[in-house]
């Protein structure tokens, strides 16, 4: 019982140290889950663009609605990027020329930008690449070098 409270304030005073904040979260109320709407709306894009083998980049609040091919989220995909022996440890290739499609939401651009300057890197880039589907606040861009599993 006293193990997640532990590991989670060691998790924050190691965040805090090594980013020389006083603070974890930016502090951000206002952002709140994509409308459901919208989320089916990306999601019968994505089944209808992605086979099995695509990798998709998103936040968690996007990927549990949508599970017909591979994902990773923001987190993943920066460790990867920055961490060579971690591709040892996945599955399948999480890294960010492996994805195919990335969707941008508020979550993207207000939370995980500010917690860790590899997601802020790894979702600007994202954003640099064509943007083929919009609904609400999710922006579903494609990645325009085709590394990916087609």
């Amino acid at each position: 019982i006293l193990v997640n409270p532990l590991a989670w304030m060691l998790t924050v005073n190691i965040a805090q140290s090594v980013y020389g904040v006083n603070y974890l979260f930016n502090g951000n109320n206002e952002m709140g889950l994509s409308s459901e709407n919208d989320v089916t709306a990306v999601s019968a894009y994505l089944n209808a663009h992605t086979n099995a083998n695509n990798l998709v980049l998103a936040s968690a609040q996007i990927l549990w609605a949508i599970p017909n091919f591979r994902q990773t989220d923001w987190g993943i995909t920066a460790a990867v990027n920055n961490q060579s022996g971690l591709m040892e440890r996945t599955l399948y290739d999480c890294s960010l020329p492996a994805v195919r499609f990335a969707v941008v939401d508020s979550l993207a651009l207000g939370f995980v930008r500010n917690l860790d300057p590899a997601m802020k890197e790894i979702v600007d880039q994202v954003q640099l690449w064509p943007l083929v589907f919009k609904s609400g606040d999710l922006n579903v861009h494609q990645n325009p070098v085709e590394l990916y599993i087609q």
